[in-house]
């Protein structure tokens, strides 16, 4: 009686939790404690995607404490909506002390795409709004011209907010050349901007951009007033 009655437990337990959340949520936790925190990210946002109101609310603390990414408390207020909407009390806790430190109407616009269940998302890691949208897993190829040279860039987004990016530098005239150059950064979405803070390039600044739709590219302009087109695909 008591081997019918474990499986039974069993069979009720499997019914009861997602395969792929409750997997994601664990795998999640075990990159956490081994402090690999964009692995924790890439794994706790498939599960809170999936459904998962533990995972959701560990990526809100990923987000308030700044645990491998930088501290976006409109990232954590994201996820802990999130996390609250499905049930999580603690989470609702967590995201009115931290919402006190967003603007109000940045907080009611968070929380109301918050209630579509993660399918929007705050920035970075968690996505984004307009056209740049979730730019995680996702690259970005542009060319324009800089003083005598013709530059090409390749960004690479990352979870968990990392960016890496190639430059191709050609040189017109007689002499013409070619020369590379290699960056790393991070990004972040705010509201419907992409913003960018390379290590060397643009002397470090951050930099947000704005996009516009034209056919199969985009008409992108930065706070620091270059306009060019780019292509964006997933990589």
């Amino acid at each position: 009686m008591l081997k019918h009655a474990m499986a039974g437990l069993v069979a009720a337990i499997a019914l009861a939790t997602p395969g792929v959340a409750g997997a994601d949520y664990y795998k999640g936790l075990k990159a956490y404690d081994a402090r690999q925190y964009p692995a924790a990210i890439k794994e706790w946002e498939a599960s809170a995607r999936a459904g998962d109101a533990k995972s959701a609310f560990r990526l809100g603390k990923i987000y308030q404490d700044g645990k491998g990414v930088p501290r976006d408390y409109a990232k954590a207020y994201f996820w802990f909506k999130v996390s609250e909407a499905r049930g999580n009390v603690d989470a609702g806790i967590a995201a009115h002390f931290v919402g006190q430190k967003i603007p109000a109407a940045k907080r009611q616009e968070i929380a109301a795409r918050a209630k579509s269940g993660g399918a929007g998302g705050a920035g970075g890691g968690a996505g984004g709004d307009g056209p740049f949208g979730n730019m995680a897993g996702m690259e970005l190829r542009r060319t324009y011209q800089d003083v005598d040279n013709t530059r090409s860039e390749i960004w690479r987004f990352g979870p968990g907010g990392k960016v890496r990016g190639l430059a191709t530098m050609t040189t017109s005239g007689t002499l013409s050349r070619q020369e590379q150059d290699a960056d790393t950064g991070t990004w972040s979405m705010e509201g419907a901007k992409l913003c960018i803070k390379w290590s060397k390039w643009n002397d470090g600044a951050k930099v947000c951009y704005t996009a516009t739709k034209r056919g199969k590219s985009y008409k992108i302009t930065g706070t620091n007033g270059r306009t060019t087109t780019a292509y964006i695909a997933k990589q």
